[in-house]
């Protein structure tokens, strides 16, 4: 699903905003999770899932042509890590009751 087509679902839901403070909000959503992350701190939201950081090991890989192998620089990486109600949706499956 791209990013429009949130706007335009929300929109839809919520007639009294405009379209415009909708895609603004939803690019300041988006933004404040990259600057948490880039800061390299970690964003929760409740049963949907969090955001974090993973270092990913320095490793040598090879050109296949010319089987010459170099090294890769490690680096940080983002992850998502679903919440509960969201791997229950995603399966089919109820969310509990009080959850």
């Amino acid at each position: 699903m791209k990013q429009s087509t949130i706007v335009d679902r929300l929109y839809e839901a919520h007639p009294d905003l405009t379209k415009q403070q909708i895609a603004d909000s939803v690019a300041r959503i988006n933004e404040e999770i990259s600057n948490a992350l880039a800061q390299g701190g970690r964003v929760e939201i409740r049963g949907f899932g969090t955001f974090y950081l993973s270092s990913r090991a320095a490793r040598r890989i090879y050109n296949p042509r010319s089987r010459e192998g170099f090294m890769v620089p490690g680096r940080m990486v983002p992850r998502f890590k679903p919440g509960k109600r969201l791997r229950l949706k995603v399966d089919g499956k109820p969310a509990p009751a009080g959850d």
